[in-house]
């Protein structure tokens, strides 16, 4: 099984075993954005199943939110739904009490020979990350605190920057790197949206899903570059999508969400 340790958990980003397929975890307010960032909720999901399955590395991540949780205890259940000769799937449901706030598929698997290739090639706006500026404009809210970011494009409906974690993770772990790319394709495709005019538009834009493809891993870089944009919004829904890069030009996941536009005063 999956090693999950962190050098620290004090972030509430570690769950913790009760029983076979039943983790708990005090959901932390250091990741309030509009209540807990659905992104660092997927990662506790996805951290989970690395600690339930016998597989070496995450797959996919597919999400539904159905309920924002309070920062209070969680209760994540996992349970192993396909097993075949080198990947297993897993279903995982994040519980407050009775009422569901997330459910999710998780698919991994065990690496094997086959064949090796990059055709998706960087994106535009990529700089390495000794080219690219200060921090850019973010929220207000606590999670960003958890990011030191260097900037490379907030324009053009584009997000796109290098970010690294500031709670200090072993991202030796797969399941570990896999979180960080979960949570900035999460979190990164609004601000391309918020940030595409001078005058941020008057909305809030919670999540509805999310989806998201791991590809490679990358123990050795702390910095990761995002490439978030804001593809359309249309009948008060709100698409975006991301890409996950290393500091060697490797992609590491790719994915993307659909959320609910909401006025500024509805949360």
């Amino acid at each position: 099984m999956s090693n999950l340790a962190l050098i620290h958990d004090d972030y509430g980003l570690q769950v913790k075993r009760l029983t076979e397929g039943v983790y708990t975890v005090k959901l932390s307010p250091a990741w309030d954005v509009w209540g807990p960032n659905g992104g660092y909720l997927c990662s506790l999901l996805l951290r989970a199943v690395g600690q339930q399955t016998e597989r070496s590395m995450p797959v996919s991540f597919s999400g539904q939110y159905l309920s924002t949780p309070s920062y209070d205890d969680v209760t994540i259940t996992v349970e192993l739904v396909k097993s075949g000769r080198s990947v297993s799937a897993y279903s995982a449901c994040m519980k407050q009490g009775e009422k569901i706030m997330i459910n999710a598929m998780v698919w991994t698997s065990d690496p094997k020979d086959g064949l090796e290739y990059q055709c998706e090639n960087l994106p535009q706006h990529f700089v390495p990350l000794n080219e690219a500026g200060d921090r850019p404009p973010v929220g207000p809210m606590a999670m960003w605190d958890n990011l030191d970011i260097r900037e490379v494009t907030h324009h053009g409906g584009h997000y796109s920057h290098w970010y690294r974690f500031i709670p200090e993770l072993n991202i030796s772990d797969p399941f570990i790197d896999a979180a960080r790319s979960i949570m900035l394709i999460d979190t990164m495709q609004w601000p391309a949206r918020y940030f595409m005019e001078e005058k941020p538009p008057m909305f809030v834009a919670p999540s509805l899903d999310l989806y998201v493809q791991f590809h490679q891993f990358s123990e050795n870089s702390e910095w990761l570059f995002c490439d978030a944009s804001s593809n359309i919004a249309h009948e008060g829904l709100i698409a975006g999508s991301a890409t996950v890069w290393d500091e060697n030009g490797q992609l590491l996941a790719s994915g993307g969400s659909q959320s609910l536009l909401l006025p500024a005063r509805a949360l």
